[in-house]
């Protein structure tokens, strides 16, 4: 695996846990709608990171993005996370 899918892979690995520790928030906040809206949202990524083809990139923001949206300035900046470059992740969230 090039070095770009292998920061790729890890930048989607840190989105996933991000919406689990986000999911336990919600949980204990009761936000029943929400929890369901974001694992509606996650549910799909770890097969579509098992069977990766270039089409799925656009494809994870837009549906990363579509959650967002609906709950703006409330939720985690997943895209930002997709969308930061190798070097970036590497240097802010390397100790993860």
């Amino acid at each position: 695996m090039i070095a770009e899918q292998v920061t790729l892979q890890k930048r989607l690995h840190y989105i996933l846990h991000r919406s689990l520790v986000d999911a336990r928030n919600l949980a204990l906040a009761k936000n029943h709608q929400q929890i369901y809206d974001l694992a509606d949202t996650f549910e799909v990524l770890p097969s579509l990171m098992e069977q990766w083809e270039d089409g799925h990139f656009d494809l994870v923001r837009s549906i990363l993005q579509r959650y967002q949206s609906k709950y703006p300035g409330q939720v985690f900046d997943y895209v930002s996370i997709l969308d930061i470059s190798d070097r970036e992740f590497e240097e802010v969230y390397a100790t993860w």
